[in-house]
């Protein structure tokens, strides 16, 4: 494991490289950046108080390259997420989807069989509509009462 302070110092020389508008691979150290401290951010600030201060000193940096015009959208979008993790007590937005595991393949595919069986057993019937079938709104019938299914005290118009 690479200790707190050096990971800092990596963090900081990304940021201070990200800055330059000119720097050749700009855009890879904010990349980067983006993705040291979004693995890394919680396990850095609870480290000690030490790296807790370099964390936000790299931040302010972070914070400035978000409002950064000359970057590309995309990654002012990812310097902003981390930001917005940063205030949210480094929670993710959202997690990232894994790739599922041979067992939850194997229950999906379970569950799928299950439903299907169901619905082949008549489970999953809906059934249709009412009067004249099919479901709907009188099943091809026109109602004189405005619509809806036929109550049987108005006789049904052919649509038409």
């Amino acid at each position: 494991m690479v200790p707190a302070p050096d990971v800092i110092s990596i963090g900081n020389a990304l940021a201070n490289a990200a800055l330059e508008p000119e720097a050749v691979g700009r855009n890879v150290h904010v990349e980067i950046l983006c993705e040291l401290f979004t693995y890394a951010g919680l396990a850095l600030v609870e480290h000690s108080a030490e790296a807790a201060a370099g964390v936000s000193a790299t931040m302010e940096t972070v914070e400035r390259l978000a409002k950064d015009k000359s970057l590309e959208p995309r990654l002012r979008f990812n310097l902003e997420a981390v930001c917005d993790q940063k205030k949210n007590g480094w929670k993710a937005r959202r997690e990232k989807e894994m790739p599922k595991t041979k067992e939850e393949q194997e229950e999906e595919k379970a569950q799928l069989e299950r439903e299907a069986q169901q619905a082949q057993r008549g489970g999953g019937n809906r059934g249709g509509g009412g009067y004249g079938g099919g479901g709907g709104k009188g099943g091809g019938f026109r109602s004189n009462n405005g619509g809806g299914f036929n109550r049987g005290n108005d006789r049904p118009v052919r649509a038409g």
